[in-house]
């Protein structure tokens, strides 16, 4: 079955692979995940904190892997590659942070179509 939409956030849902098409042209084809694994997209870390400090900040950008690290309130927003996770935690609870929650954003379909597209 082939679907062709401008929502990509309703095909990603959906489909289980992708085609994405640049004027006329076929730019890529394959699974979101393994298409952001060769564009290096990383996914995003969430992590809330019951409270936030410069020193819980500090020890996740040392943590290898990590390769931007913005506090929001009493979240760190993280990008980074795939085994630094387990690394994160341990780094965040060692600098005295006690985590609420912890959430991963894997690379959208859209992040995907605008770099192939280049837009």
């Amino acid at each position: 079955v082939f679907v062709s939409s401008h929502i990509l956030a309703e095909v990603q849902e959906v489909c289980d692979r992708v085609g994405i098409i640049d004027k006329g042209v076929l730019v890529a084809e394959d699974s979101v995940s393994k298409l952001s694994v060769k564009l290096n997209l990383k996914p995003k870390i969430i992590i809330e904190l019951e409270k936030i400090s410069e020193k819980i900040v500090e020890s996740v950008k040392k943590v290898e892997g990590v390769e931007k690290v913005e506090a929001i309130g009493v979240m760190i927003h993280i990008t980074c590659n795939q085994k630094a996770k387990s690394k994160i935690i341990i780094s965040v609870e060692k600098a005295g942070g006690d985590i609420v929650n912890i959430q991963t954003k894997e690379p959208s379909l859209e992040e995907v179509f605008m770099r192939f597209t280049e837009g």
